[in-house]
């Protein structure tokens, strides 16, 4: 690879894997990766269908969504609904996967921010109480 020229490299870990060990490395290190990424979208997936499988069974969100499979118990309505929601969004005229896939990292990590100091919070203003576990 040559030295630093404005990154010309789409996908750096078949670069490098190619410049080392061929192109039979760089197609593994291919592979990899997609599993990779498919083990990673299928636990946001599946929780992102439980949490609006929950919200809908609090009533905050409609009733139907609540519905779960009778064999497998499985949130399906909820799961159907947010691929129904995914598939919308990629019609929205200007916006691809690389778009969707930067809003869900920001809104991931605002998440897992508020959700620590939703824990931290009340340690620090209320540490004589006793919590329980939902």
């Amino acid at each position: 690879m040559p030295a630093y020229s404005g990154w010309p490299y789409l996908v750096v870990v078949m670069d490098v894997a190619q410049v080392l060990a061929g192109s039979a490395a760089a197609r593994v290190a291919a592979a990899a990766v997609a599993l990779s990424v498919a083990g990673a979208a299928n636990g946001s997936v599946m929780s992102g269908g439980r949490f609006l499988y929950a919200t809908a069974r609090d009533g905050q969100a409609p009733v139907a969504l609540a519905a779960v499979g009778v064999t497998s118990r499985a949130p399906h309505a909820a799961l159907w609904a947010q691929a129904v929601w995914a598939c919308a969004l990629l019609t929205v005229p200007g916006v691809n996967f690389g778009t969707l896939l930067g809003y869900f990292g920001a809104a991931s990590w605002l998440f897992y921010a508020l959700t620590a100091a939703s824990v931290v919070g009340p340690g620090r203003h209320y540490p004589p109480r006793h919590r329980h576990a939902c």
